[in-house]
């Protein structure tokens, strides 16, 4: 058989299948759901993915879910891939009605809304020097959920108790995000599979790219690109604030180089960023924290919206854009996708990149 290759023109059709809450395992293949849809991931919200789907009539799956499936083909060389795009808990929010014809809108949600709409029914301690990333698995694993989580050395400095709040308080995922953002990590994610993702943070920097589009013969993206640049989150001075109820460090950075053009020197003026931490830190850590804080709060944002046929490419993914004819060359994170469920799987796609 010949080797995927996605910078080939492929036919493209959808699958949907059932799959058992309870054993994970796809049970049918469910008929009805008509042409069209979409597929949208946000890796500045918490759930991180949504979709809306047509169904030609009622669809009742009771507590299962609903995985979608690409099944492409080389359009040249007959190359086959049959790729996941996503498990989702479906809910039907309205019926198109036209005599006995009808026709019912599916919404389709990421697992992690299943962490964001379940709270803590009594408090629940995590004891100082314990592992905050263990304890997110642990919550999202109770919650009936598959974890892929890194490894972490970091432990609490402090004890922590979530679900004090007796009006409804914080949510799950709050509590498993704020463990992840403590040690090092990125909010939790879901991969396509449903699994729910705890991984550590790496600068896309530092991240080899997943994949490149360039202009010419093998193009698989828009000619028609929106390119914008945001200065709007550049702070000169951050301050962080670590504290329990025993002590409080606050460390602070500051920006007052004369040749950087955002510096207190330069602007003239103080713009300031705070952070705070629910931990004991020394004032070495507090300074070096916000010292790091300092350098991701100066980079102006580059937002390159672009439009491409489906490549797998996940959120938080670094690609390379080389469109030298709309001078847009720069490596970007990818930050928000909305994937169209229809022919060649279109993918309008946001990348930030760190300036020109």
């Amino acid at each position: 058989m010949a080797e995927v290759d996605w910078s080939e023109p492929f036919h493209s059709e959808y699958r949907f299948m059932r799959v058992s809450r309870s054993s994970g395992a796809e049970t049918a293949r469910l008929a009805g759901f008509l042409d069209g849809g979409s597929i949208e991931r946000n890796a500045d919200t918490q759930v991180k993915e949504k979709g809306s789907v047509v169904h030609s009539g009622p669809l009742d799956l009771g507590a299962d879910l609903v995985r979608v499936y690409l099944d492409a083909t080389g359009m040249y060389t007959g190359w086959s891939a049959s790729v996941p795009l996503g498990t989702f808990l479906p809910s039907t929010t309205s019926r198109d009605v036209e005599g006995a014809v009808s026709t019912c809108k599916v919404e389709l949600t990421g697992r992690l809304g299943e962490l964001a709409q379940d709270q803590f029914e009594r408090p629940v301690s995590v004891p100082s020097g314990a592992d905050p990333v263990a304890k997110a698995a642990e919550i999202a694993r109770g919650a009936g959920l598959d974890v892929i989580a890194d490894a972490s050395t970091y432990r609490l400095s402090t004890a922590w108790t979530f679900g004090l709040d007796n009006e409804g308080g914080d949510s799950k995922l709050d509590a498993v995000n704020d463990l992840l953002e403590i040690a090092g990590f990125s909010s939790a994610a879901t991969d396509p599979m449903g699994r729910v993702v705890m991984r550590r943070y790496e600068n896309p920097a530092d991240r080899a790219p997943a994949c490149s589009f360039a202009e010419g013969r093998d193009a698989r993206f828009l000619r028609t690109m929106t390119d914008e640049l945001d200065a709007s989150g550049v702070a000169n001075v951050v301050v962080v604030v670590y504290s329990d109820q025993e002590s409080t460090t606050v460390g602070t950075a500051v920006d007052a180089d004369p040749a950087s053009p955002f510096s207190t020197v330069s602007l003239g003026r103080r713009i300031a960023a705070r952070y705070e931490y629910g931990e004991a830190a020394t004032q070495e850590r507090a300074d070096a924290k916000a010292a790091e804080l300092l350098r991701t709060n100066q980079s102006v944002i580059r937002r390159v919206t672009f439009t491409h046929a489906y490549r797998p490419v996940s959120l938080g993914d670094v690609v390379t854009m080389d469109y030298a004819t709309g001078g847009v060359r720069d490596r970007l994170a990818v930050r928000t996708q909305a994937i169209t469920l229809g022919a060649g799987c279109l993918v309008k796609c946001e990348g930030r990149g760190h300036g020109r």
